[in-house]
């Protein structure tokens, strides 16, 4: 009767390929949490970008200087009688406008969680 032969992976093999695996998740980890505060910094200059343009859209319509105010993931932007929304994601915390009459611009602050920074501003003229 012959022996047939059995091929496979020793147990010293398996370790290694398991210990490699580790080794790179582990260096992987770091750059992963960092891609992901620069994603949430750029949805929050997006929503800011969204509630600045609606914002010079609605002070054209309304006459006005408009004003914002967030609830539960919605900005609404009013000037005079003029009313429009913006959806923000669940990262924002507040949003806030505030007209400079002197340079004749709209400051828009997003505040968030989860980035690299508590907020991000941005003016219209």
């Amino acid at each position: 009767m012959t022996q047939s032969a059995i091929s496979g992976f020793t147990l010293i093999e398996l370790l290694i390929v398991i210990a490699v695996i580790g080794i790179l998740a582990v260096v992987m980890m770091p750059a992963m949490v960092q891609a992901r505060a620069k994603a949430n910094d750029s949805a929050a200059a997006t929503v800011a970008r969204q509630v600045a343009t609606t914002a010079a859209a609605v002070q054209i319509s309304g006459n006005a200087y408009p004003s914002c105010s967030y609830s539960s993931s919605i900005a609404v932007i009013t000037a005079g009688s003029q009313s429009e929304s913006v959806k923000v994601g669940p990262l924002v915390t507040n949003v806030a406008c505030t007209y400079n009459s002197g340079a004749s611009s709209l400051d828009v602050t997003v505040s968030y969680s989860g980035g690299t920074r508590s907020s991000v501003t941005t003016t219209i003229e």
